[in-house]
């Protein structure tokens, strides 16, 4: 079995990223599943590069913060030059149990898909109203361009098939790029799936800026329609 990518796209994730290492290594290890670790660095100004280099993980590092798009890109880009043909994305805060990781590689390795996604559980008790909207409507606008049910167009947590992703071109540069990603694939007719996981929120702070990330997905949205 060829090893996986495990891809953190980070921005001063100083407090967290230790803690999503440790966990990725406890839970693959179990799983029996071969790995590697990518840190994308994007851009940040605390100790996220530091902790990625001592804790031994391959590392990637913006000059600047170019937004998540761009630190995914980068991640893409060095699993196609490096020969690894699956790729898993993880965010760097701890909203992403790592536990969910090898039921989801599973599930992508038996059900032959291109992308399974990490679907969350929408409560009000576990994220606020404001965000179940947000992430419920555009979850709708992604599933009418991809054409198919897109349960959390949001959600960065992903397995994807490296050669799948190579064969798009991507044109956003932050959080939107996921939502591209998404109808980009199904345009090309590849087979997405979903794997439900918990919805994590323990107050972290947010680098979404919502009036500015908002027209960039309108932006997106009606690019994917015209070109």
């Amino acid at each position: 079995m060829e090893p996986i990518l495990v891809v953190i796209p980070a921005y001063n994730s100083e407090s967290s990223l230790g803690n999503v290492i440790a966990k990725i290594r406890h839970h693959l290890k179990e799983s029996g599943n071969p790995y590697e670790i990518l840190v994308v660095n994007d851009g940040s100004t605390d100790l996220t590069a530091e902790i990625a280099t001592g804790l031994g993980v391959l590392l990637v590092n913006h000059a600047q913060n170019l937004g998540k798009g761009e630190a995914l890109k980068s991640a893409f880009q060095y699993a196609s030059r490096n020969k690894y043909a699956v790729i898993a994305t993880i965010d760097s805060d701890l909203q992403h149990d790592p536990s969910s990781l090898p039921p989801m590689l599973a599930l992508f390795m038996s059900g032959n898909y291109d992308l399974v996604i990490g679907a969350r559980q929408f409560k009000v008790n576990k994220m606020s109203l404001s965000r179940i909207i947000s992430n419920r409507l555009t979850s709708w606008l992604v599933s009418l361009r991809a054409k198919q049910p897109i349960l959390d167009s949001q959600s960065g947590y992903r397995v994807i098939r490296t050669a799948a992703i190579s064969n798009i071109t991507l044109k956003t540069s932050h959080f939107e790029t996921e939502s591209e990603i998404l109808i980009r694939l199904a345009q090309n007719h590849c087979r997405i799936g979903f794997y439900p996981i918990d919805t994590l929120y323990a107050g972290e702070k947010s680098h979404i800026r919502h009036l500015q990330d908002t027209l960039r997905f309108i932006k997106m949205y009606l690019g994917t329609i015209f070109h």
